[in-house]
């Protein structure tokens, strides 16, 4: 499915271990064809770190909008406060997957990530935060 841009002020998902899972999450196509989808602080995650387990979360995002996983981009902000603008590169990390089984329970394994760099938004045609309405996303 292609999702030009959609914003789910609350994504509600269950992790394997049945936690319950709730941040906002904001879907963007790129121009390249992938989908974006940028993760934001949690809103209740049963006392559980996100960043330990992103393969659940963005196999919960790719299953529940039918998305392609082998054109998916997955980006986790950080921030405790949801007012303030997210502007440093650090404050945005990107996952890449070393194993994605569309047919499996959890699509994607063995998460990498690494912060964002000025680089890698312009990589995917976006303006690094700070120079665009991006800090504003979730």
């Amino acid at each position: 499915m292609r999702i030009e841009r959609l914003m789910i002020q609350e994504f509600d998902f269950r992790g394997l271990a049945g936690s319950e899972v709730r941040c906002p999450v904001r879907l963007q196509a790129l121009r390249d064809g992938r989908t974006l989808a940028l993760a934001g602080s949690l809103i209740h995650w049963e006392s559980q770190d996100r960043t330990a387990r992103p393969e659940e979360l963005a196999s919960g995002v790719v299953k529940t909008f039918r998305l392609d996983p082998f054109a998916f981009v997955w980006i986790e902000a950080y921030t405790a406060v949801r007012d303030v603008p997210l502007v440093n590169d650090r404050d945005y990390c990107r996952f890449t997957f070393g194993c994605v089984q569309p047919d499996a329970r959890t699509i994607f394994r063995d998460a990498r990530g690494e912060f964002m760099r000025t680089e890698d938004w312009v990589e995917l045609g976006l303006l690094p935060p700070g120079y665009s309405t991006l800090s504003r996303w979730i």
